[in-house]
């Protein structure tokens, strides 16, 4: 794909690339599902970092699997850590995706948020597959995303990002966990990657390995809006090309 192209789509999907103006406010309580060390929470939004292997599977289409680990929440634009969240248990979502350079969309994603006792620890192994471990604990699925639509966003040598909407909706067994606001709910997410984070972006021999960057993660208010995602790709067929 020439550069010119590249840099035609990334422009045309930057005006897309912005969070909602407004977001749902969120009231979870993890210790009503058993995880230890945990108390009720209220917040705007989620805060994660990721690891995932972006793999190459035509001349313009990708597949990425990983993690999307949850860091903290953000309240009035104030970000904390919950009491509990990353020492007594962990909250990650687990997420596949595919999508198109081309067409600079992400047509397919399968997403489930877990939380577990302890601390969950992610890595790639030496195939550079994303994985978690939670040692002996095992993972409770809470919730999951229903894909509406999806976008990727980037240039050569530029940030990455992705445009995630969809819908937020409770597992059984994670039921218990969300107070408020009233499940299902419209979701978004924002994955963003900036190149000058130190190994945040790397070059594989079959695609692209992220390990870090910066997602937003929110309820909104309009029913329009909606799920969730991983990284921006518009960059990669360059990088690939340029390996």
């Amino acid at each position: 794909m020439p550069k010119t192209r590249l840099g035609i789509l990334a422009a045309l999907l930057a005006s897309t690339l912005t969070l909602p103006a407004t977001a749902g406010h969120l009231t979870w309580d993890m210790s009503a599902v058993g995880l230890p060390g945990s108390s009720s929470f209220s917040a705007d939004a989620l805060k994660a970092t990721e690891v995932s292997h972006i793999m190459f599977t035509g001349p313009t289409t990708w597949i990425e699997h990983g993690f999307a680990k949850i860091t903290g929440v953000l309240n009035g634009g104030v970000q904390s850590v919950p009491t509990g969240l990353n020492s007594d248990y962990s909250l990650y979502f687990d997420f596949t995706a595919t999508g198109d350079l081309m067409t600079g969309t992400i047509d397919t994603l399968a997403m489930t948020l877990y939380g577990v006792a302890g601390v969950a620890n992610f890595g790639l192994d030496a195939s550079n597959n994303a994985f978690v471990d939670n040692g002996a604990n095992l993972p409770l699925a809470l919730a999951t995303i229903t894909f509406l639509k999806g976008t990727i966003g980037g240039a050569p040598g530029t940030d990455l990002s992705a445009n995630i909407w969809g819908t937020f909706a409770a597992t059984k067994g994670g039921a218990p966990a969300f107070l408020s606001p009233s499940l299902p709910a419209p979701f978004y997410g924002k994955f963003f990657h900036p190149v000058s984070e130190p190994g945040g972006i790397t070059l594989v021999a079959d695609g692209i390995v992220l390990n870090g960057g910066d997602d937003t993660l929110q309820f909104v208010p309009e029913p329009s809006s909606l799920a969730l995602l991983a990284s921006g790709l518009t960059g990669a067929l360059w990088l690939r090309r340029r390996r």
